[in-house]
């Protein structure tokens, strides 16, 4: 195999890569919507989020990921940052919670041997 697709099957499986992927895809989703906002300014010309936005979708994105349930409340509503997400944000989020829960089953590792 070249060094050039090793490189690149390693960018492709790589976690990092599809955690920003994720935020990169509910950032999209959820910026022109403007719902999830805890104020009004929290977009640039309703559409560019302000890096705010990207941390607290980061925020979620990584505590989804790690599965430690921690998640952002908004001020004015009684559900947390990701309840007002869409619901194809929240199929994303849990695409991935599955790939943080089973983090520790990489590509790499051999199968466990059954003995009869």
């Amino acid at each position: 195999q070249s060094p050039f697709a090793r490189a690149a099957s390693v960018l492709i499986f790589s976690r990092i890569l599809w955690l920003f992927v994720a935020v990169v895809v509910i950032v999209g989703v959820e910026s022109p919507r403007g719902e999830c906002q805890p104020t009004g300014n929290d977009t640039a010309a309703g559409v560019f989020p302000t890096p705010l936005v990207a941390v607290r979708t980061l925020f979620e994105v990584v505590s989804g990921y790690t599965g430690s349930g921690a998640s952002l409340s908004l001020a004015a509503q009684s559900s947390s940052y990701s309840g007002c997400f869409t619901d194809v944000s929240k199929w994303v989020l849990v695409v991935v919670m599955l790939f943080g829960r089973h983090r520790g089953m990489g590509l790499h590792q051999p199968l466990p041997e059954i003995h009869p």
